[in-house]
């Protein structure tokens, strides 16, 4: 063989070793490129950042190529490998999003639950009123506890519990109302038992064994209301037991009922005035001026405190005052309470 032939022979040899030396440290780079691959996303499975870990195994699904194959058995192998990989990351997300799904339902269910609870409640005309505060107060704390429900449903619930916590503020108010109704009613009955001891007393002419009658009688009748808050009992209370003292015999209680006869006419006077106002209606001829200076005096101060109490709250004000008033010279009383009586309707029936 010329020597030449034998030179292109070597060379050629040469470069089918050199390109399958490269071909085989590719086909090595490539599998442990696989390899490594397949380790990061079976890493992923584990992460806490789920979103970012689809998109991974998602573009490593794109960039897995097999250009240059390992033999059969092991190509076969790594790409089993790597799809379990991506299976595990893809599951994963799946039962994360399974879960969420389950807590959003279950949450709405929970808040459905309350719903009902809280409807059932309210429809309850023979429920203490202070228990169903109460069970409103824990269905709130229950509620801001409860997690977050579908957005889908979130807009329905959220309607249906407003309109429960709308329903349960008019009961609440109604309530409040019927309260301070019968709270002023316990108020007027005491204020009564006080005129009958004040009255046995300033009238005179009883007898030892009367006075005692109608002593025992009225205090057992004051014994047997139901008790009111200590503030809007202690002036009458005051007032009941001065009475009763005088009706005793107690010269000094008698003295000192008698010597604020005229300040009480003064009070009531005052008063009368005040709910002629309050019910927009005429006074007495003689009242005029003290009227308009009462009129100034108010809008006076409601500019001066920049705020103007409700009207109920103005007409409990002065009731409440009316009833722990004490006793004005017996021959004005009559005239006095049919006034007071009189605006009271006017107001009532506007």
């Amino acid at each position: 063989m010329p020597a030449s032939a034998l030179i292109k022979l070597t060379v050629a040899t040469l470069v089918g070793l050199v390109f399958l030396i490269g071909l085989g440290v590719w086909q090595l780079e490539r599998l442990e490129w696989k390899e490594g691959l397949i380790a990061r996303i079976e890493a992923l499975a584990d992460g806490a950042d789920l979103r970012a870990a689809s998109e991974e195994a998602k573009a490593a699904q794109k960039s897995w190529k097999p250009t240059v194959q390992a033999d059969k058995r092991t190509e076969q192998a790594l790409w089993q490998q790597f799809c379990a990989a991506c299976d595990g990351v893809f599951n994963r997300i799946n039962a994360e999003r399974d879960a969420a799904m389950r807590e959003l339902q279950s949450n709405l269910q929970r808040k459905q639950s309350l719903c009902d609870e809280l409807d059932t409640v309210l429809n309850d005309a023979t429920a203490d009123f202070r228990a169903v505060s109460r069970r409103f107060a824990e269905a709130g704390d229950a509620w801001l506890e409860t997690g977050q429900v579908a957005r889908d449903a979130e807009r329905r619930i959220a309607t249906r519990y407003a309109a429960l916590q709308k329903r349960f503020a008019q009961r609440q108010q109604q309530a409040a109302q019927a309260a301070a109704q019968q709270e002023l009613d316990g108020i007027c009955e005491r204020a009564r038992l006080c005129e009958r001891l004040e009255t046995g007393v300033l009238q005179g002419g009883l007898a030892e064994a009367d006075r005692q009658v109608l002593l025992q009688e009225t205090t057992q009748a004051w014994e047997a209301l139901a008790p009111l808050d200590p503030t809007s009992e202690a002036g009458l209370r005051q007032r009941f037991e001065l009475a009763s003292r005088a009706l005793a015999g107690d010269a000094e209680a008698r003295q000192s009922l008698e010597g604020a006869l005229a300040k009480n006419l003064s009070q009531r006077l005052d008063l009368c005035l005040q709910m002629d106002i309050e019910a927009g209606i005429d006074s007495p001829p003689g009242f005029e001026a003290a009227r308009l200076q009462l009129q100034v005096s108010r809008l006076e101060d409601a500019l001066k405190h920049r705020q103007e109490d409700a009207a109920a709250d103005r007409l409990r004000v002065l009731q409440l005052a009316w009833y722990q008033a004490g006793p004005p010279p017996a021959a004005e009383m009559p005239a006095l309470e049919a006034r007071f009586a009189r605006a009271l309707a006017a107001i009532q029936h506007r």
